[in-house]
């Protein structure tokens, strides 16, 4: 009788949610399915003396020391060292290696230990040494322009040699003592008198001419929108293409002993040119940057994952991670533009290209085509379909805000909720989940259909939410990025249970000064049941796979 009375006073006072969960699936141990390119990017390139290859990886957080010749990673200085989001690279007079970090405005040193030489130069891209031991950078991207002298030392304010050139990019000094570099946007390359800002042409008809660099008399422009490497007289402007490797070239450099190597932004490959129209490939690259999944299943029945990176969009096939595809972008000439965060709807991409162009683009990648750009939206993180229309969440408002758009006439939008810093979505047309990446919780926006007055928090003290999926059970799986794992929410108690810990992520954003966070690591259910999360420390896909159900 005790008994009976005990279970049934447990039956009055547990919540009846807790009583009628449904039935979860056991989840398999995360499983590794592919790798992908050992740096987020692969960006400036300088060698010191002794032939050891310095490459600066902006999405990376870091700058990579190589051995140019077997392309293992000697080292890597990261922020923990001091060193933020090198761009561009060069070594000085003095032996020591000088960097821009584009995202902080910093122009740094490093000689074995870090130093700052100077602040304040938001968009500082390309940087370089005149054979006179001056030193020279420029602003390029985020609305940023001009070219600088900077003081080596640190004592003198950068001094504004031309503050209105824009997207003058990887510049290097030529025998006659210009200064000579690509405007990325125009195609063009010119030479620049430093002394009293003469700007002329020297050769044209480029598609985003990113890098100029001078050896043995020669000067060599790389070419990313033509994945290509070319010879250009300086003194007709014709060019001759050398070598083509692939789109997203970024830089190049020349060892000690006069080999050229070449650095993708893109895809984080380095490469060797071994001479006209060869190459070999130092460090792969591929999957860079891995943030964001989506899922669509393929007419043949398997399922295909798609991995965002800063410039890329790669395929794996969800059972085998074999790569089936990788679309490589290329600034101002490619219609996919690299997204903050991806979702699916079932049939296409929802790519959220944060400010980037602030645009929501809708994209089928097995006809590639683009099925709609939506535009004018304010730094949009992350989007999915809901009841017909896109919900996205937008960082550039004061809170950020989930916003509901109206498929059939996008300029007709509604603020659903305003949150710190909404990043991940699901839904399931009668619940609506965001997470708020400032204060740590999970809300739900809609439920049974109807829009809450308020959003309702279902699961609060979480370390840095990312993304957000809606399992068939009505269970929801978060990404806790700053945890380095995946949990399971049950949105009806807040109970919180851990699905998979110690995952390879995040890479962390340049916060306080730009966002928390670089892409929106998330996670995405397949058609199979399968789970997938993208690691971006290491660039891999993990795949999780019911096991039983409980």
């Amino acid at each position: 009788m005790k008994r009976l009375l005990l279970l049934l006073l447990i039956w009055a006072v547990v919540p009846a949610a807790l009583l009628t969960q449904p039935a979860q699936a056991q989840m398999s141990p995360p499983r590794v399915i592919a790798h992908g390119a050992a740096l987020n990017g692969a960006n400036g390139m300088a060698f010191d003396p002794q032939g050891h290859l310095y490459i600066g990886s902006l999405m990376g957080r870091q700058i990579v020391v190589m051995d140019p010749d077997s392309g293992m990673v000697l080292d890597r200085l990261g922020a923990e060292r001091g060193v933020e989001g090198a761009d561009d690279i060069t070594l000085g007079p003095d032996g020591k290696l000088y960097y821009t970090a584009l995202l902080t405005g910093e122009i740094g040193r490093w000689d074995g230990a870090h130093s700052t030489v100077a602040t304040g130069l938001f968009g500082c891209n390309p940087i370089t040494f005149a054979p006179n031991g001056r030193l020279y950078v420029a602003r390029d991207f985020f609305g940023t322009k001009g070219l600088y002298e900077v003081d080596p030392t640190g004592k003198q304010k950068p001094r504004a040699v031309l503050p209105d050139i824009e997207f003058f990019n990887a510049f290097n000094f030529g025998p006659d003592g210009w200064l000579y570099g690509p405007l990325f946007n125009k195609g063009q390359v010119v030479r620049v008198n430093v002394d009293d800002g003469q700007v002329r042409l020297v050769s044209e008809g480029f598609k985003t001419p990113a890098s100029v660099r001078w050896h043995a008399g020669q000067m060599y422009v790389a070419d990313q929108g033509t994945g290509t490497i070319y010879i250009v007289d300086r003194v007709s402007g014709t060019k001759t293409a050398y070598v083509t490797i692939e789109l997203g070239l970024d830089n190049i450099a020349f060892h000690p002993q006069g080999r050229m190597f070449v650095s993708n932004a893109n895809t984080g490959a380095i490469y060797e040119v071994t001479g006209p129209g060869k190459y070999r490939v130092v460090s792969k690259g591929g999957m860079a940057g891995a943030a964001g999944v989506a899922v669509l299943a393929r007419p043949d029945g398997g399922e295909s994952v798609f991995v965002n990176g800063p410039w890329t969009l790669t395929e794996f096939d969800g059972k085998t991670g074999a790569q089936r595809s990788l679309y490589n972008e290329s600034l101002f000439i490619q219609p996919v533009v690299s997204s903050l965060g991806i979702s699916s709807d079932g049939r296409s991409i929802l790519m959220a290209t944060g400010s980037n162009s602030n645009a929501l683009q809708v994209w089928d990648p097995f006809a590639q085509k683009m099925i709609t750009t939506i535009d004018k939206l304010a730094i949009p993180a992350y989007a999915i379909r809901f009841q017909g229309d896109y919900i996205v969440s937008e960082l550039g408002t004061n809170p950020g805000q989930v916003t509901r758009v109206n498929a059939q006439n996008p300029q007709q939008r509604t603020k659903l909720a305003a949150l710190g810093i909404p990043l991940g979505l699901a839904g399931n047309d009668r619940d609506l989940y965001a997470v708020d990446w400032l204060d740590g919780t999970v809300k739900q926006i809609y439920a049974n259909g109807k829009l809450l007055g308020s959003p309702k928090i279902v699961a609060s003290g979480l370390k840095g939410p990312e993304g957000v999926a809606l399992e068939r059970d009505g269970t929801l799986l978060v990404v806790e990025a700053a945890a380095s794992r995946l949990i399971r929410v049950n949105p009806q108690t807040g109970v919180v249970t851990a699905v998979a810990e110690g995952l390879d992520l995040p890479v962390p954003g340049f916060w306080p000064v730009f966002w928390p966070m670089l892409y929106v690591n998330n996670v995405a259910v397949g058609p199979s049941g399968a789970i997938y999360i993208a690691g971006d420390r290491s660039n891999v896909l993990y795949r999780i796979e019911p096991t039983a159900t409980r």
